[in-house]
């Protein structure tokens, strides 16, 4: 054994500490180069619910709808993709004050795997499911969100367009007609991917009060014609989905309930919807 052996021994049992962490360096370097050079990609795709800000009694503000964009992307370690935005849907929400708020939902690419024995999905090194909190830094935004649904290849959603007839009780007064007379046939709302709300038509109807006679149990009707309902027509984009209609990402059509809406003209969270066609 030669001198310079010798030396280059007494050196690595002196610092063999300062050795372990250079050999392990190398080996989870040589793992990212392999993975991104030599491996193939494999990408899955996902459905995110914005949360951002984090909690659960706030909504994000309009100033994020106008920063994420499709065609946004997270760079991965290497400079590649790992996440890409494919679409964006926002819907306003009623928060009972002046600020607006909205539910986004981004449609995303994301680089990661996909484990067939457990029908996991994997992305950053961490496994994720319909539920899971996840977290993104994009170009133009840094978010987090909900995973809301997984796929291994490209949704194919079916979007149909459905009639609903909504009802504002007792919305007009004669002394108070302004609502009714803000409605705008043709009003229509944009959810960054398609017009998803139109009003084809708008009406009056006779408001009837229905009093009880505690004496006779009878139920006498009375006609308030100062005060009447408001009854709109309205074509709305909808998701059809397990026999169900899904409405802003989250709302299923059901008659009865109200109808969450807005557009930059008119607030329609009063509207009960009456028909489904």
């Amino acid at each position: 054994m030669n001198k310079n052996t010798k030396r280059i021994l007494k050196a690595a049992k002196k610092n063999y500490l300062l050795l372990v962490f250079v050999i392990i360096i190398f080996f989870v370097a040589v793992a990212v180069l392999y993975k991104n050079f030599f491996s193939s990609s494999q990408y899955f795709y996902a459905k995110v619910r914005v949360d951002y800000p984090a909690s659960y009694y706030s909504k994000p503000d309009i100033w994020l709808t106008n920063s994420l964009r499709a065609g946004d992307r997270q760079s991965s370690l290497l400079g590649g993709s790992s996440a890409e935005i494919l679409k964006v849907r926002y819907y306003p929400i009623s928060t009972g004050n002046s600020s607006s708020n909205f539910n986004i939902f981004l449609t995303l690419r994301m680089e990661g795997s996909f484990d067939k024995k457990t029908k996991t999905f994997t992305f950053q090194r961490s496994n994720i499911s319909t539920g899971s909190p996840i977290t993104f830094n994009f170009s133009s935004a840094q978010i987090e969100g909900t995973v809301i649904d997984l796929s291994q290849t490209p949704f194919a959603d079916s979007y149909i367009d459905k009639t609903v007839t909504l009802i504002w009780r007792a919305g007009y007064s004669q002394d108070f007609p302004y609502f009714y007379s803000n409605i705008n046939v043709g009003d229509k709302y944009y959810d960054g991917s398609n017009y998803v709300f139109e009003i084809l038509d708008k009406h009056l109807e006779n408001n009837v009060l229905a009093v009880p006679n505690y004496v006779t149990g009878q139920i006498f009707t009375q006609d308030i014609s100062t005060i009447q309902n408001i009854v709109l027509t309205a074509k709305v984009k909808v998701l059809e989905r397990d026999n169900q209609f899904i409405f802003a990402g989250d709302q299923v059509l059901k008659i009865g309930n109200n109808l969450n809406i807005s557009t930059q003209n008119f607030d329609y969270n009063n509207f009960i919807i009456s028909n489904i066609q």
